[in-house]
């Protein structure tokens, strides 16, 4: 007669073994979704670096108005992100 513990004891193994390894995907998937976000990320805070450049040279130029500066100034500073 097999002992019934065993197999029970084994079952709880298999079952930890695959959450262990289920959490382990769920983590590399995170990570690898993080370091995209974070790359498009650099790639959005250089396009609105690139804008508020061109922004403060119309401003210069004296194409943009005062209010119109400011106001774009506001939109885009507020999307910067800082670390």
């Amino acid at each position: 007669m097999r002992n019934p513990r065993s197999t029970k004891r084994q079952r709880e193994q298999d079952r930890v073994e695959r959450a262990n390894r289920k959490k382990q995907r769920r983590e590399d998937r995170s990570t690898a979704v993080a370091d995209e976000d974070a790359e498009v990320a650099v790639l959005h805070q250089d396009e609105i670096l690139d804008q508020l450049a061109e922004l403060h040279a119309a401003y210069a130029a004296g194409t943009v108005g005062l209010e119109d500066f400011e106001t774009a100034r506001a939109e885009l500073t507020s999307r910067i992100q800082v670390d």
